[in-house]
């Protein structure tokens, strides 16, 4: 996935519009399809401010997740990236994590809170 894959799947991940995310940013509202259409990469403080927006280091909206070695996940917490080894003979944990990748914020808590009541 390219920056512009990896842009336009977290703005609609985020349930955003391009607009949307041009006047959260405080930009012109067509200033995401400029940049996609030239495609051209946005300033470096107009990157941090888009990450931001969307509750992504800058590193990972511009490069994408960090290489994974075998065996392992990459899994996603407020905006940083842990490695974490998941067994390739544990189907089920590899299932779980991959379901976790694709939650928000809000979604991440909510699982927080559930395996906080089932670990105590």
């Amino acid at each position: 996935m390219d920056f512009w894959e990896r842009l336009d799947w977290l703005i609609k991940e985020r349930g955003l519009s391009r607009k949307d995310l041009s006047s959260k940013v405080g930009l012109a509202g067509s200033a995401v399809s400029v940049w996609k259409s030239r495609r051209a990469y946005p300033d470096a403080d107009v990157a941090l401010a888009v990450a931001r927006a969307l509750g992504v280091s800058v590193e990972y909206l511009l490069e994408g997740p960090p290489p994974q070695a075998a065996g392992t996940t990459i899994v996603r917490q407020e905006a940083l990236y842990t490695s974490l080894e998941v067994p390739n003979e544990n189907r089920l944990l590899q299932e779980i994590v991959g379901r976790l990748l694709s939650c928000d914020q809000v979604q991440l808590a909510k699982v927080k809170e559930v395996l906080n009541i089932l670990i105590d």
